[in-house]
């Protein structure tokens, strides 16, 4: 999961922790470990943020399903 690219569209949007939080329905401290990497997203987190932040199947993809490679 690419979470720097995810926290930069939070960032362009906007919306923190919180903010996403509420509008997405997922309890704060639950995203927060999903953030960090400690928890994996499900899917239907994966399709609330999606959906919140606007993203293309593209975006989502490069979000959720890739590694950052150095």
């Amino acid at each position: 999961m690419r979470r720097d690219l995810l926290k930069k569209i939070m960032k362009k949007n906007g919306v923190g922790l919180r903010g996403l939080s509420k509008k997405t329905g997922i309890w704060w401290p639950v995203l927060f470990v999903k953030l960090v990497g400690i928890v994996e997203f499900r899917a239907k987190e994966i399709v609330a943020i999606s959906s919140v932040l606007n993203l293309t199947g593209k975006q989502t993809e490069k979000i959720f399903f890739s590694e950052k490679v150095s």
